[in-house]
């Protein structure tokens, strides 16, 4: 049945027209948060919450302080692909080279919906779009790799370098809570950009 079809729900309920203009390069649509509607990931989160005693804590964080990203801005993902000469199955190192040379965008690290949810790192510009140069890069198989949906935590620039360097393995965001916990003065470390 499509939303037209069903009278008891508007357009506006479930989605928010951003352009009327059509494009390829963005998602057009952004849903919003709704009962009709709920996000894989999220739900995603919910179980790790749920069934993950030792990380209940920093998964219920998660949820709280994580934002949901549905519009995708394709073109602007290969510009900062080309530019920054991203690789495959390199996220992490491709969003944190990219975040220092690329000023207009934030780090975010958290999760992106594929066929299955998999842990992720992507960007985001000043319109709350999501640019993904991992994904964006075409193999002969798959030829749009993109997630459906991105949901994660911005890490802060000046946290990024120094979460990275104390514990390589693994994901910022849990590190940034364990800082954030431990209420740790972040003017206390030396901050080096590495590019």
């Amino acid at each position: 049945m499509s939303i037209n079809q069903n009278k008891n729900i508007s357009k506006s309920d479930i989605f928010e027209n951003k352009s009327e203009n059509k494009s390829e390069n963005k998602s057009e649509l952004n849903i919003l948060n709704s009962n009709i509607l709920k996000s894989e990931l999220v739900k995603y989160v919910d179980q790790l919450s749920k069934y993950m005693d030792n990380t209940n804590e920093y998964h219920t964080w998660f949820k709280k302080n994580a934002k949901l990203y549905h519009i995708l801005n394709k073109s602007e993902s290969v510009k900062v692909q080309k530019r920054n000469r991203t690789k495959i199955k390199r996220c992490f190192d491709n969003c944190y080279k990219a975040v220092y040379k690329e000023q207009n965008l934030k780090y975010i690290e958290g999760y992106s919906m594929s066929l299955i949810p998999i842990e992720h790192a992507f960007l985001i510009n000043n319109n709350s779009e999501v640019i993904d140069p991992t994904l964006s890069i075409n193999t002969i198989n798959d030829k749009d790799r993109y997630g459906s949906e991105y949901y994660g935590i911005e890490i802060p620039k000046n946290m990024i370098a120094i979460l990275r360097m104390e514990n390589n393995y693994l994901p910022l965001p849990f590190l940034y809570f364990k800082y954030l916990k431990e209420k740790r003065n972040i003017n206390e470390f030396n901050v080096v950009k590495v590019c």
